[in-house]
């Protein structure tokens, strides 16, 4: 009998630790939800600025590659200019300041391509670290899973082998609890279910 009680106090005892940690892990998993929504937000909003920002490249890239064929023209043109120099060296400058003006926008247009690149690179790298963390918390909130799926197999586990006890109408009414009256006869089972709030402990008749 001695024995009986303390198993069941002991029973008790580790049913109370295991709702306390229960509760602790619902905790961490509603803390893992919210963490990795927040962090889903962010690629989200990184993505899209990579995208723009890629627009930005491209049309940059497509200035340069306009600058460069029209600078080409005007090397062509040069050239053919100086077989003429002495016919007409007295537009001379007026080229020259147009070569000038092409040299400044292609360097302009070079210095905004290098700026975009270095953007995309640096964005590329904070995808890179968002989705570092999304793994890491996809990780954590499966370690939660596992520790809740454990924690509800231990339960059971418990609860079935209380079925298998001797009834209190058969050893009688323990001492240290004299009103208490059997209300979970060997003929009924205790079955986990589902719910909308979270998961509950309910007696069903076989």
């Amino acid at each position: 009998m001695k024995v009986i009680e303390n198993r069941a106090l002991k029973d008790e005892e580790k049913m109370e630790l295991q709702e306390i940690q229960l509760k602790e892990a619902k905790h961490i998993a509603e803390e893992a939800d919210r963490k990795y929504e927040e962090v889903a937000r962010k690629l989200v909003i990184i993505e899209g600025d990579l995208e723009r920002t890629e627009e930005r490249a491209e049309l940059a890239e497509s200035k340069c590659s306009e600058l460069e064929e029209e600078l080409k023209n005007v090397t062509n043109n040069l050239k053919s200019l100086e077989a003429q120099a002495e016919k007409y060296s007295q537009k001379e400058d007026k080229y020259e300041e147009e070569i000038k003006i092409l040299t400044d926008k292609l360097k302009e247009a070079e210095t905004r391509a290098e700026f975009a690149e270095r953007s995309v690179a640096k964005l590329e790298k904070t995808i890179d670290d968002l989705e570092d963390e999304l793994y890491a918390q996809k990780l954590k909130y499966k370690a939660i899973s596992e520790e809740l799926d454990h924690a509800l197999n231990d339960m059971t586990s418990m609860a079935r082998r209380a079925l298998h006890e001797p009834s209190f109408g058969e050893m009688g009414h323990p001492r240290w609890f004299p009103e208490f009256q059997p209300v979970c006869p060997v003929s009924q089972r205790v079955d986990f279910f589902r719910d909308k709030g979270g998961l509950s402990l309910g007696v069903k008749p076989t």
